[in-house]
């Protein structure tokens, strides 16, 4: 009886691929070769609106994360954010992602992260705890 581990990842890739292709629904008609590339262009221009929009969100956050601890040092104030931030991202990673993925879905689930960043980023021109803090946790979360 020959181990699993001994097969070529050959097989595992082929397997993977056909379980992609073979994905169809029943009954539906198989694309033409046209419509195939426009659903890959469709695809691939998603993909790069996506990584536009995340490369200048994490500009901006990273821009801030770097800057909290002299901008808002009034009691501590940036680093209790940045602080919190990671306590949450700790937290929230273990319990968090199965539920919201599954309750709203991975492009809804995108939004949502999305829109926490941008609320932090706006949160910091009026930085006091009240708004920080909650914005922190928002963006663990």
């Amino acid at each position: 009886m020959a181990d699993r581990a001994d097969e070529p990842l050959e097989d595992v890739g082929a397997s993977a691929k056909n379980l992609v292709v073979n994905n169809d629904k029943e009954g539906e008609e198989q694309l033409t070769p046209e419509q195939q590339k426009k659903e890959k262009r469709k695809i691939t221009k998603n993909v790069y609106v996506i990584s536009l929009g995340f490369l200048f969100l994490f500009t901006a956050f990273q821009s801030l994360q770097n800057l909290q601890s002299s901008l808002n040092k009034d009691e501590g104030l940036g680093l209790a954010s940045l602080s919190v931030i990671y306590a949450a991202l700790i937290l929230s990673c273990i319990f968090v992602p199965p539920f919201v993925i599954g309750r709203l879905g991975c492009k809804w689930t995108l939004v949502l992260a999305m829109t926490g960043y941008v609320l932090y980023t706006v949160s910091n021109y009026y930085a006091r705890w009240g708004t920080l803090i909650p914005a922190s946790i928002i963006i663990g979360k």
